[in-house]
């Protein structure tokens, strides 16, 4: 496996990762131009919709690519079986956020809540299309089709957020949700037309097929959801302890670090397909190239990134915000310090899920969430927002160290050959593209 064989699909699989990252810096102006309750109102209004979605692709859709790129699956039955799972979650969820929203603002203690709720349960209908073609199209490896419907939604958005922004004309969470919602629209009318082929509609149910997904999304949802719990409890606990205007500066901290979701996700991208097709033919040397690789590049691209951010953090936030979020720069340097470690994390659960091993991937990320819920509770109202970022950094620390232990008794994994096998293969890369030439 030739690092130059997947240099194409690799660069559009970045770039439509690279988008979400545009768009996080684009919602670093608005949350310099609202004040911070708006903000915080904002940031909660964000991190209740991405939950959502994280914890629906781990219940029902992440069965899609499992299970689709075995071409002996029948599509249609693939498709009936997830999407049903998929629509009966959002039927609860959404059901629930309706008919209680006054119950949620009260334990989130966010008083505007509320009228915040319409527009969550109109984004989320209108990004249900979008989703799902994207789970397609990962499964085919059609990363031109996920960089233009991504493109439409994201940079669709951060454009008129930006120049909104620049303009005056934000003055509340719900001027940027709105554009938002517009853009989902865009986004999942292209996502119907590029994935038309492989999006039958004409439904075939599989008793078989059901039970086949049932066994792989039983212990798959219970990692979902001790999974978005783990990387959202902070920004939960914070308004319940601190208020909405905390959880701003809290989440300005936090967009820096969700960066690296770009490469998290172009990594899984290609990590959990290849992991569950060369695990299922039995091909352990190739998997453990494809484990290593993965690990060492995303090591060489995060740790001198991880450096300049940890020094160079109070120069960044008095460049973009003055004096307004001085308060979130410790916070910032605590959880841009984890970065060093989600390499191992970011590839260690793909490759795990990719294995079939769910049941590991819960244990794993469970402990990891008893580990942050009890730091969080002690040390929030005692440090405060430093705190949440601790408890957040400290129980990514174990997950990491347990993932490793995880994929080393599946796959012969060495760790020197995961921090240096980037470098080798880098420069045998340069070695043939220039010095041959």
């Amino acid at each position: 496996m030739k690092f130059s064989q997947h240099l194409g699909k690799g660069a559009w699989g970045f770039a439509t990762k690279l988008l979400p990252a545009i768009y996080g810096m684009v919602m670093v102006l608005v949350f310099k131009v609202l004040p911070k309750q708006e903000s915080g109102e904002l940031a909660l209004f964000q991190v209740i919709f991405g939950m959502i979605f994280t914890f629906a692709d781990s219940f029902a859709l992440q069965a899609i690519v499992k299970f689709g790129v075995d071409e002996k699956n029948d599509l249609r039955e693939l498709l009936t079986a997830t999407s049903g799972l998929f629509f009966a979650f959002l039927i609860v969820v959404l059901g629930a956020l309706a008919i209680f929203p006054q119950g949620f603002s009260n334990i989130m203690n966010a008083p505007n809540l509320p009228s915040l709720i319409p527009s969550l349960l109109l984004l989320t209908a209108l990004t249900v299309p979008r989703v799902i073609a994207s789970k397609i199209f990962q499964m085919r490896f059609h990363t031109k089709q996920l960089f233009f419907m991504d493109l439409i939604y994201f940079g669709g958005s951060s454009i008129v957020v930006a120049y909104s922004a620049f303009t005056g004309r934000l003055s509340n969470a719900s001027d940027v949700i709105y554009i938002t919602i517009i853009t989902a629209a865009l986004s999942s009318f292209y996502s119907l037309i590029a994935a038309r082929r492989d999006l039958i509609f004409k439904p075939r149910f599989s008793k078989a097929m059901t039970k086949k997904i049932f066994e792989f999304t039983r212990y798959q949802t219970a990692t979902g959801t001790v999974h978005v719990f783990q990387q959202n409890l902070d920004s939960l606990l914070v308004p319940a302890f601190l208020g909405v205007e905390a959880l701003a500066n809290y989440q300005v901290a936090k967009f820096f670090f969700k960066g690296f979701d770009v490469l998290r996700d172009t990594q899984g991208i290609f990590v959990f397909p290849a992991t569950s097709k060369y695990f299922a033919a039995g091909d352990i040397p190739t998997l453990k190239k494809i484990i290593e690789k993965a690990t060492s590049f995303l090591f060489i691209i995060m740790l001198p990134i991880c450096l300049l951010l940890i020094i160079g953090a109070p120069i960044i936030f008095h460049i973009l915000y003055g004096t307004k979020f001085d308060v979130s720069i410790p916070v910032f340097r605590i959880l841009i310090a984890s970065g060093f470690i989600l390499p191992l994390v970011m590839v260690g659960m793909s490759a795990l899920v990719g294995m079939g091993k769910v049941k590991e991937v819960f244990r794993i990320i469970l402990s990891s969430l008893i580990i942050n819920i009890t730091l969080a509770v002690i040390l929030l109202p005692t440090i405060g927002l430093s705190g949440a970022a601790l408890a957040f950094s400290l129980s990514m620390t174990i997950q990491a160290f347990f993932a490793y232990m995880a994929m080393r008794k599946e796959v012969p994994l060495e760790f020197s050959s995961i921090l240096l096998r980037g470098v080798q293969d880098g420069k045998h890369f340069l070695k043939d593209k220039f010095i041959k030439k």
